[in-house]
């Protein structure tokens, strides 16, 4: 498959956060209770929707439907807040292909549109399914090498159309393919992300971004154990980062877009 030509004209940003249960400690050996799961998780989306209301801008949240069904206070106010809610599976533990479930439960209990999807950890997925069950759009697809992930070397940075679905890649640097995930803005120093960023955004005129809500709290106060690298800059200043590259992404005029919208825009 030949890498199709960006196909937004402006600069454009797409913030997006998996809205999911915090199974990670459960990933990595460690114990957590479910209630923590779901609570820290709630703490960091109601942190994020704040900063988002401040700096008036839209996001897509993709949330797994076990973790909308435990805090629908949290998920209308997403959509109250004029987000966007997608889909993110229904169990972030144990995911599979359940497109047209999650879908349904999510429309059915929250009243909405669902158009987009994201596998859970950055999974392939059958876009044929994805068509079947009346999704728009996905965005699974994370165009690097990330050892005992993926191996996506070969695939687009841009979005594309694959059997009717717009796949909308989450962004990496142009020539090396640097990833600009969720670690990376804990991890790497804020003027050589918001460099990578920009370098990413100029060249595509887009730049998609993903983070997790439950980066958003204060995970040095969470009794898990997990590696410290997930812990640092956790909580209040990964939120000052994130307003930190919102403003430095508006310098240049940057239009901040729900999937959808894009979606729409670029039709």
């Amino acid at each position: 498959m030949s890498v199709p030509k960006a196909i937004s004209e402006n600069l454009r940003v797409l913030l997006s956060f998996d809205v999911e249960e915090f199974d990670l400690p459960l990933e990595m050996g460690a114990k957590i209770s479910e209630d923590d799961m779901f609570e820290i998780s709630k703490i960091g989306t109601e942190r994020l929707l704040n900063l988002l209301d401040d700096y008036n801008i839209e996001a897509t949240f993709f949330s797994t439907t076990d973790f909308a069904l435990h805090e629908k206070d949290i998920i209308r106010r997403i959509i109250d807040s004029g987000h966007e809610l997608a889909s993110h599976g229904c169990n972030h533990q144990q995911p599979s292909l359940d497109y047209f479930e999650s879908k349904s439960i999510l429309e059915r209990s929250f009243d909405c549109l669902i158009s987009g999807y994201r596998q859970p950890r950055m999974g392939n997925v059958d876009y044929i399914k994805l068509k079947k069950a009346g999704y728009k759009y996905d965005s699974s697809l994370h165009p690097t090498f990330m050892p005992g992930r993926y191996n996506h070397l070969k695939r687009p940075k841009t979005p594309f159309f694959q059997h009717g679905i717009m796949e909308i890649p989450v962004s990496v640097t142009p020539a090396l393919r640097i990833p600009l995930f969720w670690l990376a803005l804990q991890a790497y120093p804020m003027h050589v992300y918001k460099s990578l960023c920009k370098r990413a955004l100029l060249n595509a005129e887009l730049l998609v971004l993903y983070f997790h809500p439950w980066q958003f709290a204060d995970l040095t106060l969470a009794n898990v154990k997990i590696p410290a690298a997930i812990k640092y800059n956790s909580g209040d200043k990964l939120l000052t980062r994130l307003a930190e590259l919102i403003l430095f992404l508006k310098k240049y005029n940057a239009e901040f877009l729900t999937f959808s919208h894009f979606y729409e825009k670029a039709l």
